[in-house]
């Protein structure tokens, strides 16, 4: 996650509630936030100031970021690819936003990287090859997502190059 964009957010949330924000704050929000996608976290900051009354914690962040990622761990790639080929059969080339629209976030992106016109162009031999590319691929997000999960969970440790923590540069 991107230090600037995620300290545009925290600002976002520190403008909202009325808080200041010091830099070992969002150093603190950052390390335990890093991992997760930019955008989930613009959508969850976004419904936490119109529900809630209170400055969010860490915990409350990661409670809603793991809310989010769970039902992506339990889908199975199989019922994912059906719903593309429906998808695809119902919709087309001609109409690829409404095919597009069935589909969960992931499935949107395992589908952008094979690509929604090669699909629909692919014959029975073509389809079944991009099936098993396609559950690769939703698997291998699965395994991304559930990595988030524990890493937040402190099941596991994190990576990192070198021991600092870098400052952020607040707006």
């Amino acid at each position: 996650m991107d230090q600037l964009e995620f300290t545009r957010i925290m600002n976002y949330l520190a403008e909202a509630y009325g808080v200041t924000i010091s830099q070992t704050r969002l150093n603190i929000y950052y390390d335990k936030l890093k991992t997760y996608d930019l955008n989930l976290l613009k959508q969850i900051a976004s419904n936490i100031v119109a529900q809630d009354n209170y400055f969010p914690t860490v915990a409350r962040l990661l409670a809603l970021l793991n809310e989010e990622l769970e039902p992506a761990l339990t889908v199975d790639p199989m019922d994912e690819w059906l719903n593309v080929i429906d998808a695809i059969c119902k919709y087309g080339r001609t109409h690829a936003d409404k095919g597009k629209t069935m589909l969960s976030d992931m499935t949107k992106s395992v589908v952008a990287t094979i690509g929604w016109t090669r699909l629909c162009d692919a014959d029975q031999f073509a389809l079944a090859n991009y099936e098993r590319q396609f559950k690769q691929l939703f698997r291998r997000q699965q395994g991304s997502v559930k990595g988030q999960v524990l890493l937040s969970r402190g099941v596991i440790e994190p990576v990192t190059v070198g021991s600092e923590l870098h400052t952020l540069n607040a707006d």
